[in-house]
């Protein structure tokens, strides 16, 4: 380095980094560069100057001293001020130099260190920008909104997520010097939470199932309840039978709380040849199974309430000519029915039918597999109209794809009709009701036609298959033969 008229000649040798930068389409530290820095003669003048000049690349070049932001094809960059610029230049072939960092300090003025941001150690609560600063005239004064507002501690906190513009100036408010913008998005301690199911599986028909939870990314004091309960410090729950069970965490130093995914336990050691359908119906209601649903393709050649173990129940009726069971009539709570069903081949499968009665209202949500989407344009996201009220909505929890979505909906054409955006793919929508007793599934495909720039909607599967797949959500099936 040497020192003449006031120049600093930096002379930099860059290691040759491969690197992604999110923001440009180009590799880094593949240009090295040379940069000359003018710095200002007084406090708030703006005479300040840098001047890159690139050893290596493909002219033509564009020169950027704000981390990328902005280009600019001339390499001397002059009228600046005090403070920490971000250099980076970029080749006719889409390649950057690493980034660079250079301080202009005026005679008297402070220097910004550097910065440190802090997530927020409680939910509810915002982040913290600390400043670390140095210089001659103290107390320092900070501001991260572009000096319109300045105060003597370095900390900033209940920060929200937006970009920040750092600035530091004397005691005696002269001589302020600049940082780069800074994003910052503060992750609530939830957003680190996360759990690790370890199951027991419980015999058929048998509340022997154990799921034992080992939650991590918290303060390790934690409360958890299972499907809407009370809250216990124990985490694994006992005597569990075959289902879905949600759990929801509470870590009470951070004061968050993280409802998950759905934990499934299968049954063990059940009958090959047994089939269990585990259904539900709302008191005073009727409902029918019809086993060529369950057996597509195949002629059933009679159904016999007559396998071992139990007996046909008050409320069902079987019609062996249109291969369906009806049953209505039930009570409050559970009723089962234990049938064989024999098809032409004479091959037979036992099934046990678990029909648990509440009064509870339990109806689809949806009367197709698919709804209407619009976009106006290929790489937007399409809006789905979901032809349902927000606050029908709130008995119900919506996973996407199995991502726990929330109800902060979107509005559809309609006010107060909820809708929510989802990208080019396919995804499953599953709307879990609170009550633990009923679900509803949508399955969307959304397809971008680049030739007509917009995004359609085509079903997932045919009439037939989504059928199925619908009782497949319904009905836990240990053998279909």
């Amino acid at each position: 380095m040497k020192i003449v008229q006031n120049r600093v000649s930096i002379w930099l040798s860059v290691t040759f980094i491969l690197l992604t930068v999110s923001t440009i389409d180009a590799q880094s530290g593949l240009i090295d560069i040379d940069v000359q820095v003018v710095h200002p003669t007084f406090c708030d003048s703006l005479n300040g100057e840098i001047h890159i000049r690139p050893l290596n690349g493909t002219p033509p070049y564009q020169y950027s001293i704000d981390g990328g932001s902005d280009y600019q094809s001339d390499s001397i960059f002059t009228h600046l001020s005090g403070g920490t610029y971000i250099l980076s230049i970029k080749d006719a072939q889409q390649f950057l130099s690493s980034f660079t960092l250079v301080k202009l300090s005026p005679p008297g003025a402070p220097v910004i260190n550097s910065l440190v941001l802090t997530n927020p150690v409680r939910c509810g609560e915002g982040g913290r920008i600390k400043i670390i600063a140095t210089g001659d005239t103290m107390p320092l004064q900070y501001s991260i909104n572009g000096g319109l507002d300045f105060q003597e501690s370095p900390v900033f906190s209940e920060v929200i997520a937006g970009s920040y513009d750092i600035r530091v100036q004397n005691a005696d408010s002269s001589c302020w010097v600049g940082y780069p913008t800074v994003p910052f998005v503060p992750q609530e301690p939830d957003f680190f939470l996360n759990f690790l199911p370890q199951t027991t599986a419980p015999d058929c028909d048998v509340l022997n199932g154990r799921i034992e939870l080992n939650i991590t990314g918290g303060s390790g004091d934690y409360l958890v309840k299972m499907d809407g309960g009370a809250y216990q410090s124990a985490s694994f729950f006992n005597d569990l039978g075959a289902g879905n069970y949600i759990f929801t965490v509470f870590d009470t130093v951070s004061n968050c709380e993280k409802t998950f995914p759905p934990v499934l336990l299968e049954s063990v050691n059940c009958n090959t040849d047994t089939l269990l359908i585990d259904t539900s119906i709302v008191v005073g209601d009727s409902d029918t199974i019809c086993f060529s649903d369950l057996f597509p393709g195949t002629s059933i050649n009679s159904i016999l309430p007559t396998c071992e173990g139990a007996s046909p129940a008050v409320g069902f009726e079987l019609n062996n000519i249109d291969q369906c069971l009806i049953y209505e009539g039930l009570q409050i709570g559970k009723d089962s029915l234990c049938l064989e069903i024999c098809r032409e081949d004479d091959q037979c499968t036992e099934l046990i039918i678990i029909v648990n009665v509440t009064d509870r209202e339990c109806s689809a949500l949806f009367s197709q597999p698919h709804l209407s989407l619009t976009a106006s344009d290929c790489d937007d996201l399409a809006k789905l109209c979901l032809n349902k009220q927000k606050e029908d909505l709130l008995a119900y929890e919506l996973y996407v794809n199995g991502e726990l979505y929330g109800d902060a909906f979107d509005d559809c054409d309609v006010p107060e009709e909820a809708a929510l955006e989802l990208s080019v793919g396919i995804h499953e929508l599953v709307f879990l009701h609170k009550n633990g007793l009923c679900n509803d599934t949508l399955a969307v495909s959304v397809i971008c036609d680049p030739e007509n720039n917009e995004i359609r909607d085509t079903l997932l599967v045919n009439e037939t298959d989504y059928f199925l797949y619908r009782y497949h959500l319904l009905y836990r099936r240990t053998a279909i033969h």
